[in-house]
């Protein structure tokens, strides 16, 4: 099963995620950035993963929305 979560305009499938309780919800701008048990890193290899996903998902957004501004 995909993990589905939706910008204002798109909708990405994240990978699967393991833990099912939210620790957190930021509001920022018009998103919503919310934190999973499962993404509370215990290593600096496990932060690094962390990292580099919410990196590549902020770039697809980022391409979307330059990509919408150009059309």
């Amino acid at each position: 099963m995909d993990n589905v979560r939706s910008t204002t305009s798109t909708t990405y499938n994240l990978p699967e995620r393991g833990g099912d309780m939210k620790v957190a919800e930021y509001k920022i701008g018009n998103g919503t950035v919310e934190i999973y048990d499962d993404n509370i890193a215990k290593t600096a290899e496990e932060r690094e993963k962390i990292l580099d996903r919410v990196g590549k998902i902020y770039s697809a957004y980022f391409s979307d929305k330059e990509k919408e501004q150009t059309a």
